[in-house]
């Protein structure tokens, strides 16, 4: 799996001046995407797990597909192993949007971990329950 910016031929040298306001093409897997350059931009962030990356934008900008496509690149051109993913969401809606674009471009043998703030919550409590009794009964 790689991903990375496809250059364009002396024949596409005119419709790339266009393009470089319009977005860029990005090459990914077996497929290109069209992405915008600032989209191009936090895909290819470099990762560091000191720092955090702050992607601010409106509605129906591709905060989503940004996402994915920079999920792909940790685990294609990165090396990262999808099991040290987590994606962390507001709404089991988003989730649920995550899960298909990354199964659509991962395939369904990759899996990388994306749930709701509440829910990963709910695992960690549920997870490090270490009481010898009863447990943590969790009230819905």
């Amino acid at each position: 799996m790689s991903f990375s910016q496809v250059e364009p031929t002396d024949s596409q040298a005119g419709q790339a001046e266009q393009q470089a306001e319009q977005g860029s093409m990005v090459e990914f897997h077996d497929y290109e995407v069209q992405v915008t350059p600032s989209q191009s931009k936090v895909i290819t962030h470099p990762v560091d797990t000191a720092t955090t990356l702050q992607v601010v934008a409106g509605p129906g900008s591709g905060k989503t597909t940004t996402l994915v496509y920079k999920i792909a690149y940790m685990i294609g051109n990165l090396g990262i192993n999808p099991s040290e993913i987590l994606v962390l969401s507001m709404t089991n809606k988003a989730v649920e949007a995550l899960q298909t674009q990354l199964s659509n471009i991962l395939g369904e043998n990759i899996s990388v971990d994306v749930t709701t703030f509440h829910g990963y919550a709910h695992r960690c409590v549920i997870n490090n329950d270490q009481s010898q009794e009863n447990g943590i009964q969790i009230i819905e």
